[in-house]
């Protein structure tokens, strides 16, 4: 999933599965502790539940972007695998998907009459259709879906990467 805001990504580690976890439980502050001092100390807010959790980076910034990172800690031949899920929060993916909707629909309503007006040449005598789109409407419409896209996918793929490799040094 190279151009979308997800990720999946497996941790061939040496360590134990008890070893792993308990490396993840000194990184990651508990969801439910608010307190600032206590994630200024730890990178990683979430939950770990046996040997799945769901953890986000703390960060001293905004991003609405950042990773929800799910995985489970599972045994291997020689230690343990970390098979990792990352994507968007759920709110984030809702409110894109509400915010483009709208210019999808636009845009797919714009490439019936396209197709309609095609038809009209092929058969002038089966469909009329007056009048014609113009075409800076068209390149509005996909410039702000492509906007809506990159944004998401770029801030995305930066916080991903970043937890990638404090995850990879984690366990290695």
């Amino acid at each position: 999933m190279k151009f979308l805001p997800y990720e999946r990504l497996i941790i061939y580690s040496q360590l134990t599965q008890e070893s792993a976890i308990q490396k993840l439980i000194d990184v990651v502050d508990s969801a439910s502790n608010r307190n600032f001092r206590a994630s200024v100390i730890k990178p990683y807010r979430g939950e770990i539940i046996g040997y799945k959790f769901k953890i986000r980076r703390v960060i001293n910034y905004r991003n609405s972007f950042l990773p929800v990172i799910q995985g489970e800690i599972k045994s291997a031949k020689a230690g343990c695998c970390i098979d990792l899920k990352m994507r968007l929060n759920l709110i984030v993916i809702c409110f894109l998907f509400v915010w483009s909707s709208p210019l999808i629909y636009s845009l797919l309503m714009i490439f019936i009459v396209g197709i309609i007006q095609l038809i009209q040449l092929a058969f002038p005598e089966l469909v009329t259709v007056s009048g014609s789109i113009p075409l800076n409407i068209i390149f509005v419409l996909f410039g702000m879906i492509l906007f809506c896209y990159c944004l998401a996918t770029i801030f995305f793929k930066i916080e991903s990467t970043k937890s990638k490799v404090f995850l990879q040094k984690l366990f290695n």
